[in-house]
């Protein structure tokens, strides 16, 4: 199975690699492939921004058990 960001890196790589293709070769398949490629980026992208808040509400809670920070002190603005 392959990493997350190499997933990432090579899906990247087929859009543009599709794109080029497309643009300048005004391949229709292609660009097909392409418009494939940029929906799995982009399941990938929400793929990591669930995981990223899931790390970041997590780390909250375990501050507020912990005592190192109270709701009062919380705050969106202390997260990003």
């Amino acid at each position: 199975m392959l990493s997350f960001y190499s997933q990432l890196r090579n899906c990247i790589a087929a859009v543009s690699k599709d794109s080029t293709k497309f643009f300048e070769g005004n391949n229709k398949a292609a660009g097909t492939r392409a418009r494939k490629h940029l929906q799995e980026l982009k399941s990938l992208a929400q793929v990591c921004s669930t995981f990223r808040s899931v790390r970041v509400y997590t780390l909250v809670l375990l501050f507020f058990l912990v005592g190192i920070l109270t709701p009062s002190q919380y705050d969106d603005d202390f997260l990003f």
